[in-house]
C-alpha cells in the first residue's frame, strides 16, 4: 500500500476550504482540521505562504502518483492524461 497525503491535498484541492475538503473525503470539517494541523506541527509548512502550499501541493500529488508516474485510484489527477502517453 502506498502512502498518501490525501488531507492536506483535498484542503489545497479545494481552495482551503476545510467544508468542501471534508465533503469530497468524506470527514468531518473538524477531521480535517485536526489532521491539517498535525501535518503543520510536523512539517513547519506555512499554510498562508503561496509558495508553500504549491510545494505540499505537488509532493502529496507525487505520492499519490507512487513510483510509475501513473495517478493512484482515487486521487484528484485520476483520469488526467493529458500529455501522457497510453499506457502498455
Amino acid at each position: 500500500m502506498r502512502p498518501e497525503c490525501p488531507h492536506p491535498a483535498g484542503l489545497l484541492d479545494h481552495n482551503n476550504s476545510p467544508a468542501r475538503a471534508a465533503e469530497a473525503l468524506h470527514l468531518h470539517r473538524n477531521a480535517v482540521g485536526v489532521r491539517v494541523r498535525r501535518v503543520i506541527e510536523l512539517t513547519g509548512a506555512d499554510l498562508a505562504d503561496p509558495e508553500v502550499r504549491l510545494a505540499l501541493q505537488l509532493a502529496c500529488r507525487a505520492v499519490a502518483a507512487g513510483a510509475d508516474g501513473r495517478p493512484a485510484p482515487g486521487s484528484p489527477a485520476q483520469g488526467r492524461t493529458a500529455g501522457r502517453s497510453p499506457a502498455p
